[in-house]
């Protein structure tokens, strides 16, 4: 993947059923058509483009939400935005 795009300032949100999740980093995720939208503990949320639902199931999938989502997500090169 190509490197890590951010898109400049707050962007409105897309309408995502957001799934709650106990972790130590992030409260709630949710995903569609090919946007990942997280929320994390300090109420921030951000929408990460073209995530493929491998991926998507994958996280889902995971033992570990906040690890997956750093090193698969984060670490990913997905284009990403802070959202309202």
């Amino acid at each position: 993947m190509s490197s890590k795009k951010k898109v400049e300032g707050f962007m409105p949100s897309r309408k995502i059923t957001m799934i709650d999740i106990d972790s130590s980093n992030l409260n709630a995720y949710g995903w569609k058509d090919d946007v990942l939208q997280v929320e994390f503990r300090n109420g921030k949320k951000a929408q990460y483009d073209d995530v493929p639902e491998e991926v998507w199931e994958a996280f889902q999938a995971a033992d570990s939400k906040g690890s997956f989502f750093y090193n698969e997500i984060r670490m990913g090169g997905y284009a990403w935005k802070y959202v309202r």
